[in-house]
């Protein structure tokens, strides 16, 4: 059973006997201008595969914990609405799912560290919110995640070196938050990795040399943190690399000849604090 009245141009709020629907697979309100909280009634929709209420704007409240009862479901997409709280540690118990959108709202509190139980996860994203605390290590257990993005929060800490073991990653972006310590060298065995988003942190140490083994990359932006040293000439196999930002930073040293054999390479930015020889 399907209920689809995405951008029907509803209002109001969501009606609690929804959860009576028994069979109920799919429930999609996007797009919307559905206000109130999501009805905890919504828990006992046990066959229930995929919820999508983004795009609504006005929904508010918290997520409710019974959430973490949806044993099928596939995809959580919550993003662009007002909802507040925390996010419940019960969803570390959706086994099946593999795409959770949490972005663009106004939740505070920490990662869950049963987050790592999410096995079958391939898009996380937390973005815009008010979430703080440390990145949990439990995340580099997301054996399938393709997707982690974290930016514009209040994440502190260090970048875990176990997020090298996410094989199947191809976005990275935790810009725009307060993380600190040095970039993993464990980062190099994202081998699918296409894009490393790491601005406006406060990132120091060295670029390390294990980022020239990222085949795949197109776009690293490392710019406005305290990076210091040289830029390693690894960078330059970086064959598939389209934009670097590497300014507002300590970088010195002389760029590597090797960037200008990059064939994509069409945006490249390393000035503002930086200090480069001629």
């Amino acid at each position: 059973t399907s209920v689809d009245l995405r951008s029907q141009g509803l209002s109001g709020t969501i009606p609690p006997q929804l959860g009576d629907i028994s069979q109920l697979q799919r429930l999609g309100l996007s797009g919307n201008s559905i206000s109130g909280t999501i009805p905890p009634e919504t828990s006992k929709l046990s066959q229930l595969e995929w919820l999508n209420l983004r795009h609504n704007y006005n929904i508010s409240g918290t997520i409710p914990a019974g959430t973490g009862k949806l044993s099928q479901l596939e995809t959580l997409y919550l993003e662009r609405n007002s909802i507040s709280g925390t996010i419940p540690p019960e969803t570390g118990k959706l086994s099946q799912l593999e795409e959770l959108n949490l972005g663009d709202n106004s939740i505070s509190g920490t990662i869950p560290a049963d987050t790592g139980k999410l096995s079958q996860l391939e898009v996380l994203d937390l973005e815009s919110n008010s979430i703080s605390g440390t990145i949990p290590p439990e995340t580099g257990k997301l054996s399938q995640l393709q997707v982690l993005y974290l930016y514009n929060n209040s994440i502190s800490g260090t970048i875990p070196a176990d997020t090298g073991k996410l094989s199947q990653l191809n976005k990275l972006a935790l810009r725009i938050n307060s993380i600190s310590g040095t970039i993993p060298p464990e980062t190099g065995k994202l081998s699918q990795l296409q894009m490393l988003n790491l601005r406006s942190n406060s990132i120091s140490g060295t670029i390390p040399p294990e980022t020239g083994k990222l085949l795949q990359l197109n776009k690293l932006i490392l710019r406005s943190n305290s990076i210091s040293g040289t830029i390693p000439p690894e960078t330059g196999k970086l064959s598939q690399l389209q934009m670097l930002y590497l300014y507002n930073n300590s970088i010195s040293g002389t760029v590597p000849s090797q960037l200008n054999g990059l064939p994509l390479l069409y945006t490249c930015m390393l000035g503002g604090t930086n200090h480069f020889a001629c």
